[in-house]
């Protein structure tokens, strides 16, 4: 004798509607940059929605090991460069090796600003690298800091003396 199954009880749902929250951010938004921290501009939309072109990152210098898929403030010789060094941001990615019994690695993903004509022409606004295998003491090494904040300066605050005192 085949076996009645209950029907299954329908709950129903409350429906919501998706409500777009521009200013959602997962970096915290400071209004003063704190001690041991330093700002870098962002130039491009590279890491949009986190950092926006126009704010400045806030780079904790006491934090320079890699993690997974956080932002960082990485240097790079650049002898071309007046001070020898190059900065980007960047996010670091662990790359796992497909053989076993190798070591994993990271790699940092950053965009190049000035990535040359050709993006250019075609309307890109970073050209996409990726830098790396490093092991985590050398990517430790080149890593100046992770990216903690968001600095926005306000509209008509300058630096230096007030004009006309």
């Amino acid at each position: 004798m085949a076996r009645r199954v209950p029907p299954a009880k329908t709950v129903p749902s409350v429906a919501s509607t998706f409500e777009h929250q521009p200013d959602l951010r997962a970096l915290p938004v400071v209004a003063a940059i704190p001690a041991g921290h330093l700002t870098f501009p962002v130039l491009d939309e590279a890491f949009h929605p986190h950092l926006r072109r126009g704010e400045f990152a806030v780079v904790d210098f006491a934090d320079h090991q890699p993690a997974h898929g956080e932002l960082f403030l990485i240097s790079y010789r650049d002898p071309r460069a007046e001070s020898g060094q190059r900065y980007r941001l960047c996010e670091m990615r662990r790359k796992r090796s497909r053989r076993e019994g190798r070591e994993e690695g990271w790699i940092a993903h950053h965009h190049e600003p000035d990535g040359g004509s050709f993006w250019l022409a075609h309307g890109a606004v970073a050209f996409p690298l990726s830098e790396g295998l490093f092991s985590t003491e050398g990517a430790a090494s080149r890593l100046v800091g992770r990216i903690v904040g968001v600095f926005v300066p306000a509209i008509g605050i300058t630096r230096g003396p007030e004009s006309g005192a």
